[in-house]
């Protein structure tokens, strides 16, 4: 049976889920948003849920007629995890910094673009995927990038940053697992029901909270 999902959209770009920092949306309280963060959360950090992440975002890309999917790259010239889905058909050829706390910053295009190199794309039109959009400048540049290479864009990430203010789209999607993926192949961990010092705990261990 298909699910259907509405997608969100700000600035032009289109997302899965809300996104938001786990520590602050937990310690207020504001559950809704925390359980939809903690899904993006858990994909990016441990895979959970990977077979429905991969499911939406192959039907994003038929529903928008994207010949291609092309996941953005990370800082690094290793594959990230939705690279390892979608193959590394954009990749890097020297590391750059990470923008993990610099968000804001803008992004050098001439000396960000030389450390990329792609492979020869047949398709016109691509899906560019991220896992989490905080400000939309990544996947602005990426746009840019393909613009320059004589292709359009539609531009998706898993997660939304929240203060992007993302409302729903009109755009509303069918999707449905792979068959050898049901039921229940993948449990999502049900981080919620910890209490708020044993989540924090667990921050610590990945994050360096010191700078969220």
């Amino acid at each position: 049976m298909a699910s259907q999902l509405t997608l969100l959209c700000a600035n032009g770009i289109f997302g899965l889920h809300r996104y938001a920092s786990m520590i602050a949306v937990r310690t207020q309280g504001k559950v809704e948003l925390a359980n939809e963060a903690n899904r993006v959360y858990s994909f990016k950090k441990y895979g959970a849920n990977a077979a429905e992440v991969e499911a939406q975002i192959r039907s994003v890309a038929a529903h928008f007629d994207c010949g291609e999917i092309v996941a953005v790259p990370g800082h690094t010239t290793e594959p990230n995890r939705l690279q390892q889905m979608f193959g590394a058909k954009l990749r890097r050829t020297a590391e750059v910094q990470s923008r993990k706390y610099s968000h804001k910053a803008e992004i050098d295009y001439r000396a960000e673009a030389a450390t990329l190199e792609c492979d020869a794309l047949a398709a016109r039109h691509l899906l560019v995927v991220d896992d989490v959009c905080t400000t939309g400048k990544t996947l602005e540049f990426y746009a840019r990038y393909f613009k320059n290479r004589k292709k359009t864009t539609t531009l998706l990430c898993v997660g939304l940053y929240h203060k992007m203010n993302p409302i729903e789209s009109e755009h509303s999607i069918a999707w449905e697992l792979p068959e050898a993926e049901k039921p229940g192949s993948e449990a999502l961990p049900n981080l919620p029901t910890e209490n708020v010092a044993q989540f924090i705990g667990r921050m610590n261990r990945d994050f360096d909270l010191t700078k969220i």
